[in-house]
């Protein structure tokens, strides 16, 4: 994973050149499934390019920032927002399992904000 220094946004490395092809085929067609997913809680994938022997996907930039940068600014969520933000990722969980994809790495630093506090499952990974 890369921060564009310009942008912030996230640029995934999948990756390099000691990678074996087998790993690197799986990866493209976990991106090309990503990029395909359509939620409104789910984070999109813009593209997915090879360049200096590495493949890579970049994603949509959320301005919000992260669901633990939330926790972190409020000290601690009211009952109902942490429903409220539960029933969300659970929709987008549910979308993302009805397509045969799991998250494998779901933590507060991995949900994304949009400005109005829609959470968003990013970083997602897909297994079979």
């Amino acid at each position: 994973m890369s921060d564009d220094s310009y942008t912030g946004a996230t640029v995934t490395l999948g990756s390099d050149p000691s990678m074996d092809r087998r790993y690197r085929e799986k990866f493209v067609g976990e991106a090309l499934k990503l990029s395909r997913m359509e939620h409104p809680n789910i984070v999109r994938v813009m593209e997915t390019f090879e360049a200096n022997n590495t493949v890579y996907y970049s994603m949509e930039y959320i301005s919000g920032g992260s669901l633990d940068d939330h926790i972190l600014r409020s000290g601690r969520l009211a009952e109902q927002e942490c429903l409220g933000f539960t029933r969300e990722i659970g929709a987008a969980l549910q979308y993302m399992h009805s397509k045969g994809m799991l998250h494998l790495d779901l933590k507060p630093q991995n949900i994304m904000l949009r400005k109005g506090d829609m959470p968003l499952p990013g970083k997602r990974q897909c297994c079979e």
